[in-house]
Formats: C-alpha cells, sequence, structure tokens
C-alpha cells in the first residue's frame, strides 16, 4: 500500500507559493488515493476468497494460506500507511493551530474540506 499511495511531505505549515487550503486539498486527494487502494485490495481479497471457497482438498489449504498471507500482507501495508499519515495530518492540524492563534481558529479551519 504505502508504495503505491502518493509520496511527498505535507507540512502544516503552507509552503512558499502555496496555501493553507491548498495543503487542505493535498490532504484530501492523499485521502481519496488511500480509500481507493483499500477498495483495490478488498477486491483482491474477494477473487482469492472465492477461490479458496471453490477450492477443494488440499487445493483448499494452499488457497486458505493464500488468503492469510494476502491479508497479512495488507495489514502490514495498511499500518504503515497509517503511521505516515498520522504524522502528516498532526503536521497539517498544527499549522491550522499556529494560523488560527493568529487570525482566529474559525477562519483558519473555514476553507479546509
Amino acid at each position: 500500500m504505502g508504495g503505491a499511495m502518493m509520496s511527498g511531505a505535507m507540512s502544516g505549515e503552507s509552503k512558499p507559493g502555496g496555501s493553507m487550503m491548498d495543503d487542505c486539498k493535498a490532504m484530501m486527494a492523499k485521502r481519496q488515493a488511500m480509500m481507493d487502494e483499500m477498495k483495490a485490495m478488498d477486491a483482491k481479497l474477494d477473487v482469492i476468497v472465492q477461490s479458496m471457497n471453490e477450492a477443494r482438498g488440499s487445493n483448499r489449504v494452499d488457497a486458505t494460506a493464500a488468503v492469510v498471507t494476502e491479508l497479512v500482507a495488507q495489514r502490514r501495508a495498511m499500518r504503515e500507511s497509517m503511521e505516515s499519515m498520522h504524522a502528516e495530518m498532526m503536521r497539517h492540524m498544527m499549522g491550522h493551530m499556529r494560523s488560527g492563534m493568529m487570525e482566529g481558529m474559525s477562519q483558519s479551519m473555514s476553507g479546509c474540506p
């Protein structure tokens, strides 16, 4: 999951020439990419679970092992991605808080999608 996710650091502070709104939009785009990737992961699991359910005999054991292996791989990828996104989100929210201290928090958050 991590490799396919959009990369790049999003700071809580506006980038030179950018704005907090640009950071908010980038954060929402990254969230959408994560949601799309999770749907793709679910689709892959659906396929291998169907194969497992249709398998008989020793093939079923192999198919079950394939499902478990995929679940473990997806869980690891999700954890890594969530840890990364959490840090980015915290930096982003700190940027809102810094802006809010100067401009009023409602104005700081008003444009954030």
